[in-house]
């Protein structure tokens, strides 16, 4: 299992898809946001401090910032087990909301036929 905190870039604090990951203080960022925080106003890659809170890395792309398969991997099963736990709740709430609207039928008519219960029985 993977912590949830860790798969989070720490410049969005969103859920990582494509992580670089730096090899000189192991900190974590989503691609974009880390390249383009590495990018100066007219598109050059510049050498920045990680901006991790009291880190001092040196971040230098593709240097020291590489992909990290391992970790996409994981990201990639997060994701899928959280899909699958939504389609569940989903799933759970539309079975729910059935029941309910069978149970306002049935009060409905035996409301209107108060025989009705005793006839199907």
């Amino acid at each position: 299992a993977i912590d949830e905190a860790r798969m989070k870039c720490p410049i969005t604090m969103n859920i990582m898809v494509f992580p670089l990951t730096c090899s000189d203080c192991g900190h974590s960022f989503e691609r974009d946001n880390i390249l383009q925080y590495l990018t100066n106003k007219r598109g050059q890659s510049v050498k920045k401090f990680c901006p991790v809170h009291g880190c001092n890395a040196e971040l230098n792309y593709p240097v020291n910032l590489k992909e990290d398969e391992e970790l996409e991997i994981k990201l990639q099963r997060y994701a899928e087990q959280k899909e699958r736990e939504k389609k569940a709740r989903r799933r759970q709430m539309q079975s729910q909301a059935a029941s309910q609207s069978q149970a306002r039928g049935r009060t409905k008519a035996e409301k209107v036929d108060p025989l009705h219960r005793n006839a199907s029985e």
